[in-house]
């Protein structure tokens, strides 16, 4: 894994085509991107759709609605004991798209409205908290009575992470959410 990982960043930076030359000349003669509009679009669907899918693939179903209804079996990577380790990753990941690492992020754009930017930023923050402060395996923790309040609260946030970016986030860089 470690191996394909660097294989992308290579291709994204310096392959053939690279991907960030790419997403930065949007226009004529560029098959993914027309204009500026459309490369920030795609990075804003990659947040939203990424935290839509950890809330609702990688911990709803196995977290449930109660303790009685909590699916371990359901969660990725459970045999490895990645499951936890999966959403962080993921979480961190998408903070750093919306904050950028080496460059401009979706908070970039947002910074004119300096609330949403900061709810976001500490929204972030927070969720992150309470994912590293899970101290044992997802698919054990929802079982637990003494741990499984975090692995609620994880999702709660998520959840209310996303909710920000649909309503708030969408609207202030000018981009409808519909049923796709």
């Amino acid at each position: 894994m470690h191996g394909m990982a660097a294989e992308i960043v290579a291709e994204w930076h310096d392959g053939k085509a690279p991907f960030v030359g790419v997403a930065a000349r949007p226009g004529p003669g560029n098959e993914h991107f027309e204009d500026h509009r459309d490369v920030t679009l795609a990075f804003f669907r990659g947040l939203h759709d990424s935290l839509q899918f950890v809330a609702d693939i990688r911990l709803r179903p196995v977290v449930g609605d109660d303790i009685g209804k909590a699916r371990p079996r359901l969660a990725e990577s459970r045999l490895s004991g990645r499951s936890l380790r999966n959403v962080i990753g993921n979480l961190e990941a998408l903070q750093a798209l919306y904050r950028g690492e080496d460059g401009p992020g979706l908070g970039d754009l947002a910074a004119a409205d300096a609330k949403l930017d900061r709810l976001m930023r500490r929204a972030f923050r927070l969720t992150l908290e309470t994912a590293r402060s899970v101290e044992h395996p997802l698919e054990d923790v929802v079982k637990d009575p003494s741990a499984r309040p975090r692995a609620e609260k994880l999702t709660v946030q998520v959840r209310a992470l996303s909710q920000i970016v649909r309503e708030r986030l969408a609207p202030t860089l000018g981009f409808p959410i519909g049923f796709n």
